[in-house]
């Protein structure tokens, strides 16, 4: 009777639909070290809460939360643009360096993940300006992508109220954003509209010496990589010895701002929309979420507008909903060391 309740599982497995969505089964599969998709889904798939629909890629969750048949800039890209010059998108490229400067510095074996010949053609080489100043120009933006930017930005407010000032009135800001839940942030404890506000305050064009401290003392690991999904089994591992932690301090306090690589701020879905409305009810930010697409592998995505609808009300649900997403994705152990 097994026998025949196995077969008849297997014949309803949609063994293709299963192997598509996971690339991981597919590709052990192919090498021979599973006979199917379906004999690793019964063995292991299930448990692991294993998908049979792909998840969106970024471009097709992006373009499917703002018009991309208008005028865009996109921030930083590098080798990975959500809309390519090369796929026809009308698209202006920022970036720290220009395109050959790029290419260069990342031709090596240091930076192995990325292609030199599919970096972008940059348009604007940033140094620091605001974005209306290296642009020349106001209100000309259909849409910005930024993608794991935000989290980099050491005034949030002053960068919002810079990209207001780019977009058309009913322009688009597409965000993807690290979930540290799910990155090296893990350990972080989680951002606050009352930090960003001190930020703001303070005017910083760089990292706190508190924040690289934060970073290098919490910094995690999960299966060897420092992004990863809530697939991903295991208990994530500090990455850094202590004494980097006094390291990047004295560092900071010396005026290093890490080349901008430091991240000034962690956020899950919920917290990143409860700072975002708070700014609008401060009357410091006119951009509103109108659009948000819960986390795919490291990272969620938020697109602001102007044309937000108001917050609904009641405070303590918002704030409950950003502390509960945090606590939820932290395993339990009994081991004191970890």
């Amino acid at each position: 009777m097994r026998f025949t309740r196995d077969r008849r599982r297997q014949r309803s497995f949609d063994e293709q639909a299963y192997l598509d969505a996971n690339p991981d089964v597919a590709a052990a599969v192919t090498a021979g070290q599973w006979p199917s998709g379906f004999q690793h889904f019964e063995a292991t798939g299930r448990a692991e809460g294993r998908r049979f629909v792909r998840d969106p890629s970024r471009f097709e969750i992006v373009s499917s939360m703002i018009d991309v048949s208008g005028r865009g800039l996109e921030l930083g890209p590098l080798d990975r643009p959500i809309l390519a010059k090369r796929d026809g998108f009308d698209v202006q490229i920022v970036d720290y360096l220009d395109t050959e400067a790029l290419r260069e510095k990342y031709n090596s074996d240091d930076h192995p993940g990325v292609d030199p010949s599919a970096i972008e053609e940059v348009d604007f080489v940033s140094h620091g300006e605001s974005l209306s100043e290296l642009i020349g120009d106001e209100g000309v933006y259909d849409w910005v992508v930024a993608s794991h930017v935000i989290e980099h930005i050491p005034d949030l407010v002053m960068f919002l109220q810079d990209v207001e000032r780019i977009l058309r009135p009913d322009g688009r800001l597409a965000l993807l954003v690290p979930d540290k839940r799910f990155t090296f942030d893990y350990y972080g404890e989680l951002s606050t509209t009352g930090q960003v506000l001190d930020a703001h305050l303070e005017r910083r064009t760089g990292p706190t010496a508190g924040q690289a401290f934060d970073y290098f003392a919490r910094a995690a690991s999960l299966a060897g990589t420092i992004a990863w999904s809530a697939a991903t089994e295991g208990v994530p591992e500090i990455v850094h010895p202590h004494d980097a932690a006094r390291d990047g301090y004295e560092r900071a306090r010396s005026g290093d701002d890490f080349g901008g690589e430091l991240h000034c701020w962690r956020f899950t879905p919920a917290s990143f929309r409860l700072v975002i409305d708070d700014l609008a009810d401060l009357g410091l930010s006119m951009l509103g979420v109108v659009a948000e697409h819960d986390t795919v592998g490291c990272e969620f995505f938020t697109t602001l507008g102007r044309d937000a609808a108001p917050r609904p009300p009641g405070r303590l649900t918002a704030i409950q909903a950003a502390r509960w997403s945090d606590s939820s994705a932290r395993p339990t152990t009994t081991d004191a060391t970890v």
